[in-house]
């Protein structure tokens, strides 16, 4: 048996390397005690010592004759000796400054000698003592949950080969002045991630040749003019996820190689096209999540050389003029407040990439994207019903990408657009609620290599489709309404020499033989290799998204289709109710028309016509409705004026009868009294004419109703009790 003392030291660490150096003349004496204690009749020790020779005493030249004794003590001396040997070859082979404890020291890809400590849990003081002189890169860092607390000065004079340093997630409050002198070989510097709240122009000073610095997500409120003027070959510079309330004049001054800057997420308003002066080679500006509402053209003319221009999630209302930027190829506009791409809003610059994602673009004008040399276009998840073809233009012609997924968009009316883009490569048709995709769709897409059709609500695919696309590499058709798939539509994925992924899940799958017997047949190929939902998958990871479940029937729901038996497969039921006799004599088989077709060329073109009409007018057609209403409330309360100013002069020139309400309560209670003998009637006032003839109001009508005229002498005739009907008021 051998035994081997594995021993070994790497950057201050004993990781188990072999040491194959043998002991001197004691060595049979050596063996012997060895065997002794493996219980074996021969060993062998490999130690590497320094010097000299490990010996044993007590130890013969022979084994026999041992007694037990000898031989418990024999054990405790060999265990102690190579326990000592090996401590001392640690020891003896990691000098000082090699490794600290809680980190590892690997060499990384290009060979530097790296010093990474991200186990997390560190505290002042760092232990850059312990680290080799000659480190190149310094990562130190932290998992969730375990942050380190350490403070950041001038620690690292003695290493002036470090070349990246990076201290993150380690709750650093403060960068002390000249932390980084004599650094001249560092050119990258993360301090991001940390409790940063001021920066000063001495934090830097001594890093002449830093290219990187990375302050982003820390507390930043203040960064006053100038404080970057000590690190002038600065390329790229993040300030993005602090507290900034506004870029201060000559916040760039000394940063003229400056290409990239990203102030995303700080409050900032407004971009002040004077703060970007002293920075004329910028390529790069991010500025995502400001609070942004307008950008000038004077922004975009001072910065001639901008490539890239990222102002997602801001409150803009419109599509900056990029026709004053000669040389702007990206464009990120997403989850803004654009509601329509105005004539010729996109022509002058190079523009290759447009994101309009999450907006409320509900149209485009004409000559929308005229001269546009546009080849990534997104417009997922905005309002629009339609893309017209007068403001396309030709900047369909060089497109690559076009997503208009979540657009409550016909898919007809893309009939006309698609195939005008004859070098499209990637198409995103998702959750656009399509029923049924037109075979000629994707007549002229042959260079296409992805295609997106999730989420609508598709239970059959065109063959049509695949052969027009003979480059198809990824084909997406989960989330819709299939229950199978045709043997047809099958044989068509496995005879593709490109297609290499069919995406199928979340489908309601019907297992039935029916539905799925070509299926299963291709699940189960073990050559197959043109889907990610093999039967594979479902045995290693049964919980898997790709692997595709039965919806029905009762007995199979929620059973992985993937495992099924083809054997065991039930027949498909034909539950369908008998056709009824006095309908004819058998069921018609002509398949209904899909709701997002019409029935006639006449109504569609009607229909077109009308949303061309409402689309193109609609906000002259709301403008007119709102007047319409403010009119119509203005003649009711004109209406209201008059009748009351009509009912004041009425009762104005009413005469003033002050017996009559009373003669009103007396017949009023004398016809609601019960029948008996009635008081004498009161004297009736005599009935004198009026000169002027005027209108008779209903008390007096009511008044005269009650009163008693002397008809004859010595007797009394009520007045006509038509009249007294005819004043009341209706019930």
């Amino acid at each position: 048996m051998i035994v081997r003392a594995d021993v070994g030291v790497d950057v201050g660490v004993c990781v188990g390397v072999d040491i194959d150096v043998c002991v001197g003349e004691g060595l049979y004496d050596t063996i012997c005690l060895l065997g002794i204690l493996a219980g074996a009749n021969s060993g062998q020790i490999l130690v590497r010592a320094v010097s000299g020779l490990v010996s044993l005493p007590g130890v013969g030249s022979g084994c026999a004759g041992t007694t037990p004794v000898t031989v418990v003590r024999m054990r405790l001396l060999c265990v102690a000796a190579a326990a000592c040997v090996a401590a001392a070859a640690c020891v003896a082979a990691a000098p000082p400054g090699s490794c600290p404890r809680m980190c590892f020291c690997p060499l990384d890809l290009r060979g530097r000698r790296q010093v990474i400590c991200n186990t997390g849990g560190l505290v002042d003081p760092l232990p850059v003592l312990d680290m080799p002189s000659d480190a190149e890169v310094l990562e130190i860092g932290s998992p969730p949950g375990r942050p380190n607390t350490i403070t950041l000065g001038p620690i690292f004079k003695e290493h002036r080969r470090l070349e990246m340093l990076s201290v993150t997630g380690s709750g650093v409050p403060a960068l002390g002045a000249h932390s980084f002198w004599g650094l001249r070989r560092l050119h990258t510097l993360n301090v991001s991630h940390n409790a940063i709240t001021a920066i000063i122009d001495t934090n830097f000073r001594g890093a002449d040749n830093l290219h990187t610095l990375d302050l982003s997500h820390n507390q930043v409120e203040s960064v006053p003019s100038a404080v970057f003027r000590h690190i002038r070959n600065l390329r790229y510079l993040s300030l993005a996820n602090n507290r900034l309330p506004e870029m201060v004049p000559r916040l760039l001054y000394g940063l003229s190689l400056l290409e990239t800057l990203d102030i995303s997420h700080n409050a900032l308003g407004i971009l002040p096209h004077d703060r970007f002066i002293d920075s004329p080679n910028l390529r790069e500006v991010r500025c995502s999540a400001c609070g942004l509402q307008t950008v000038s053209a004077k922004l975009l003319e001072a910065l001639p050389e901008l490539r890239l221009l990222d102002l997602r999630q801001n409150r803009l209302t419109e599509v900056p003029p990029v026709a004053a930027s000669r040389h702007l190829s990206t464009l990120h506009l997403d989850e803004n407040h654009v509601s329509t791409l105005v004539t010729n809003g996109l022509s002058g610059p190079p523009l290759a990439t447009l994101t309009l994602a999450n907006n409320r673009l509900a149209s485009m004008n004409p000559l929308a994207m005229a001269n546009s040399s546009l080849k990534h276009l997104d417009l997922a998840y905005n309002r629009l019903t339609r893309l017209r073809s007068d403001a396309l233009s030709d900047g369909f012609t060089r497109l690559r990408h076009l997503r208009l997924t979540g657009n409550p968009m016909r898919v007809d009316k893309l009939v006309h657009v698609i195939p005008r883009t004859r070098q499209l490569r990637h198409l995103e048709l998702a959750e656009m609620g399509i029923t049924q995709l037109p075979g000629d769709l994707l007549r002229q897409s042959r260079h296409l290599k992805s295609l997106n059709m999730s989420g609508n609500y598709l239970s059959e695919f065109p063959v049509s489709a695949l052969f027009a696309t003979p480059h198809l590499t990824i084909l997406d058709l989960s989330h819709n309404n299939f229950r199978g798939l045709e043997r047809d539509l099958v044989t068509a994925f496995t005879t593709m020499a490109s297609l290499e992924k069919v995406w199928m899940q979340g489908n309601p799958w019907q297992c039935q033989r029916c539905h799925v017997a070509p299926m299963l047949d291709w699940l189960k190929d073990p050559h197959a290799s043109r889907h990610p939902h093999a039967e594979s998958v479902c045995r290693i990871m049964p919980m898997s998204p790709r692997c595709l479940r039965c919806s029905g029937p009762p007995e199979l729901a929620g059973k992985e289709l993937q495992l099924l038996d083809k054997a065991h497969v039930p027949e498909c039921v034909d539950d369908a109710p008998a056709w009824p006799a006095w309908l004819g004599d058998k069921q018609s088989d002509e398949r209904r028309p899909p709701r997002d077709h019409l029935s006639t060329d006449s109504s569609k073109d009607m229909t077109e016509s009308l949303d061309i009409f409402f689309g193109d007018h609609m906000a002259l057609i709301v403008g007119v409705g709102c007047g319409l209403v403010l009119a119509l409330l203005l003649v009711i309360v004109a209406a209201l004026l008059l009748a009351r100013r009509h009912s004041a002069l009425y009762y104005t020139n009413e005469p003033a009868d002050q017996d009559s309400s009373q003669k009103l309560m007396s017949r009023n209670n004398n016809d609601n009294s019960p029948p008996g003998p009635r008081s004498p009637p009161r004297a009736s006032t005599p009935y004198t004419p009026r000169s002027g003839a005027s209108i008779a109001t209903i008390e007096e009508v009511d008044s005269i109703a009650g009163s008693t005229i002397d008809l004859q002498v010595g007797k009394e005739l009520r007045a006509p009790r038509i009249v007294r009907l005819a004043a009341s008021p209706l019930p």
